[in-house]
């Protein structure tokens, strides 16, 4: 029995709406979980890698300054001290 033509275009054109539709659904919800995603990560209180590795490389120059004053400090207390000792 031949299907009759109309129906044939009826299922093709329910079929093509059902997966646009489909389509249209998975895009919004990959843009709301992208839309939230986005939120609740600029809510967070995050550096880029960048401003990562350049307070580190600052932090090292800081701790490497803070040793020579250590040690200046250190130098300075023994020369008192070897001044008192020879008054």
């Amino acid at each position: 029995m031949k299907k009759n033509k109309w129906f044939e275009e009826l299922q093709e054109n329910i079929g093509n709406s059902i997966v646009s539709g489909a389509s249209s659904l998975k895009k919004d919800i990959e843009n709301g979980v992208s839309l939230l995603v986005n939120n609740a990560v600029s809510k967070l209180d995050l550096v880029t890698n960048e401003d990562l590795e350049s307070q580190i490389e600052i932090l090292d120059i800081v701790r490497e300054e803070i040793s020579k004053l250590n040690q200046l400090v250190a130098n300075l207390e023994l020369r008192i001290e070897e001044l008192e000792n020879n008054k």
